[in-house]
């Protein structure tokens, strides 16, 4: 579809009065007699109604041009019909089959004047109504009034469904450029989330006893400290030798300064402990 807008664009825009009177005789010819049927006068409308959504064509000019055609086209099939009716509907004529001149009969029948604004939107059969009006010499002041108003909503109808389909391309466009990032986005979440199920459904009891089993070495380790860690607090020393309430302990019959390196030894002796219990329940349970 943009391939062929793109295609049509030079000579749009260099003869802009040129797109209006193709809507004009693509409307007329469309709806006259025999040469409608093979002629796509709805699909050029459908066109011009996309290139007037990029600005190439005014909107209500390309209406009122289509609309123009439709009923010109129609008053001239209505002139035929009151000419030649009688000697054409016998057999046909042309691309005009006896099949298609009795179901617009039929539809006239059902419908009265009120045929010729229906038939105007049904395929094959906005092409014949008018004739057999004209050859049933239809009072011609009741076939103009549903003749515009079959016209005017055949042009609203082709012109700004060309229209909406050209800006609903650019707005497509638009979220098609936001939906693949965000289903991208979707894809990696949903695999991450697959992955993590299967995880869980194979390894999630050894898991779940891994974890346990470190609990249980913290609180192990932290409970049970090595008695050659153990430490007997002292008053600390007054007069020269008082450090600021400085901690000593005795080991041995002798004093020894506890600072910064009792508590790095502690700590250091839990972590060993920690990592010496949690390795063996590993391969315990490997």
């Amino acid at each position: 579809m943009n391939d062929l807008i793109n295609h049509l664009l030079p000579s749009i825009e260099h003869f802009r009065a040129g797109g209006y009177w193709l809507a004009f005789f693509a409307a007329l010819i469309e709806t006259t007699v025999g040469i409608g049927l093979i002629l796509p006068g709805s699909t050029i409308i459908l066109l011009l109604g996309a290139l007037s959504a990029r600005g190439y064509l005014d909107t209500g000019d390309l209406i009122w041009f289509a609309v123009m055609g439709a009923i010109v086209g129609d008053n001239a099939n209505y002139y035929l019909g009151s000419k030649y009716g009688t000697k054409w509907l016998k057999d046909g004529f042309w691309l005009v089959k006896a099949n298609h001149i009795d179901y617009a009969r039929h539809f006239m029948d059902a419908h009265g004047a009120k045929s010729i604004f229906f038939g105007r939107f049904i395929p094959s059969v906005k092409e014949v109504v008018p004739f057999i009006a004209g050859s049933l010499r239809m009072n011609r002041k009741t076939f103009m009034f549903w003749n515009v108003l079959g016209a005017v909503g055949w042009g609203f109808e082709w012109v700004l469904a060309g229209y909406i389909f050209a800006q609903s391309l650019n707005l497509a466009e638009l979220w098609l450029s936001r939906a693949g990032l965000f289903f991208a986005l979707l894809l990696i979440f949903g695999g991450i989330l697959y992955f993590l199920k299967w995880l869980l459904v194979r390894k999630g009891k050894q898991f779940l006893l891994i974890f346990t089993s470190l609990c249980q070495s913290s609180k192990a380790a932290t409970t049970k400290i090595e008695p050659s860690l153990k430490i007997q607090l002292v008053k600390p020393f007054t007069g020269e030798n008082f450090m600021g309430g400085a901690i000593f302990y005795r080991r041995e019959g002798l004093y020894h300064f506890s600072g910064i390196k009792i508590c790095v030894t502690s700590a250091q002796g839990v972590f060993l402990r920690i990592t010496n219990t949690f390795l063996l329940r590993m391969v315990f349970f490997l």
